[in-house]
C-alpha cells in the first residue's frame, strides 16, 4: 500500500493508512452483530482483568517487602 494513491469513494483523496497504532473504521452493520462484537468485547476485557489480578497476585506473593506505591 506503500505509494498507492488511495481513493475513497466519489473522488474524494483518501488519507495514508497509518503503519502502526490504531485507526478508526466506521461501518454499518446488523444490530445483532454489533450486539455480539460488544458481548464478546466485555468477556475477553473481564477475561484479561482476571489474568493480570492473578499476576499481580504472585508478584505480591513473592515481593511482599516492596512497597506497591513506589512501583508507579
Amino acid at each position: 500500500m506503500d505509494g498507492e494513491n488511495l481513493r475513497a469513494p466519489f473522488g474524494r483523496p483518501r488519507r495514508q493508512l497509518p503503519a502502526d497504532g490504531l485507526m478508526r473504521l466506521q461501518i454499518r452493520v446488523p444490530a445483532r452483530l454489533g450486539r455480539l462484537v460488544y458481548a464478546q468485547s466485555a468477556v475477553e476485557r473481564r477475561h484479561l482483568g482476571a489474568i493480570v489480578a492473578q499476576a499481580l497476585d504472585e508478584y505480591y506473593r513473592r515481593h511482599p517487602e516492596q512497597s506497591w506505591t513506589s512501583m508507579t
